[in-house]
């Protein structure tokens, strides 16, 4: 799993900058950023579409964001059988802009290694109804099916069963996703 989250690291430097250079209106820098932010995908066909970073216009109403970027960081690592992929690390993460997620759960990135090398083959978002729990009213969330998640981009896998291994690193700083940090997913 180190392998896996250690690409998951270097991809999630490269968003950062990616993001950074989007504020800071740098073309040059964003579009080379943009290539390699890319390529660290594993572009699906039928099932899926690839992750695309915003590109355009939509710059100049965020600029106010360049101030409160942060590194993104991990807070919980799953590693799963896949079976397409073999072993499959997922990642649950923060947000670069800590107003987006108030300090809890916002993306969980799945890892595999592929012929090209490590290839992030989907994302999903956190579930707002259940903050990544899983559950409401002490039963299955009816947003994420009892997830936690909802599919984002990418391949839609199937699900996943149990973890072969779990491990916490940073815990999320609002408490309402401790719950979803303590599962054993």
């Amino acid at each position: 799993m180190n392998e896996l989250k250690e690409f998951l690291e270097g991809n999630l430097a490269k968003q950062l900058a990616l993001e950074t250079a989007r504020l800071q209106k740098n073309d040059d820098q964003y579009k080379a950023l943009y290539d390699e932010c890319l390529s660290h995908y594993l572009l699906v066909k039928e099932n899926g579409t690839p992750w695309k970073p915003i590109y355009g216009d939509v710059r100049s109403k965020h600029t106010r964001k360049l101030n409160r970027l942060q590194s993104i960081p991990i807070h919980k690592g799953s590693t799963f059988d896949h079976p397409e992929f073999g072993q499959v690390g997922a990642f649950a993460t923060g947000a670069m802009d800590p107003n987006s997620s108030s300090g809890g759960y916002y993306r969980r990135y799945t890892v595999a290694n592929t012929p090209e090398g490590p290839r992030i083959v989907s994302v999903d978002a956190f579930c707002p109804g259940c903050l990544c729990s899983g559950k409401q009213s002490g039963a299955a969330c009816a947003e994420c099916n009892g997830t936690g998640w909802k599919y984002y981009t990418g391949y839609e896998h199937p699900e996943l069963g149990a973890p072969t291994a779990v491990e916490r690193y940073t815990p999320p700083t609002d408490e309402r996703y401790l719950t979803a940090h303590e599962r054993d997913d």
